[in-house]
């Protein structure tokens, strides 16, 4: 497995933060994203975005509503954010993933993948197996 780099583009960091290339651009150019111009192109270091999201900083436009701090804390945004809630608002019981993908109108193919990234960060745990799996907080 390849190391990952230290100074991203406008575009590895798009798919990185899983926004698009110009949200990226506009807030780079707006001071929201710490980065560095030059020229005509932006480079971002991958240890202080990650620094910047571990402490917190919000951008404006994604940040989770009030109550929801706890996703803001681990560094998520958008869907993700909000899927953490809603999974952690299905309670026990859990959620299955169409159940994902009906709430936040997306395919179950893109349900599955925020899934497995909550997995992946250990946010949430998974029960079951086929049809009948169901994802619900930890802890």
């Amino acid at each position: 497995m390849a190391a990952e780099k230290e100074i991203m583009t406008a575009e590895e960091l798009a798919a990185y933060l899983g926004f698009s290339r110009n949200w990226v651009y506009r807030k780079a150019e707006a001071g929201e994203i710490p980065g560095l111009r030059l020229g005509n192109r932006w480079r971002f270091k991958r240890s202080v975005i990650d620094r910047w999201l571990e402490e917190g900083l919000k951008i404006e436009g994604i940040r989770p509503p009030r109550g929801r701090a706890a996703a803001a804390e681990v560094g998520l945004m958008g869907r993700l954010a909000e899927g953490l809630n809603f999974i952690k608002a299905g309670g026990e019981e859990g959620v299955t993933s169409a159940d994902y993908a009906a709430r936040f109108k997306v395919s179950l193919a893109t349900a599955r993948k925020d899934l497995n990234e909550l997995l992946r960060r250990r946010l949430i745990r998974r029960r079951g197996g086929g049809r009948n799996t169901r994802y619900a907080a930890v802890g």
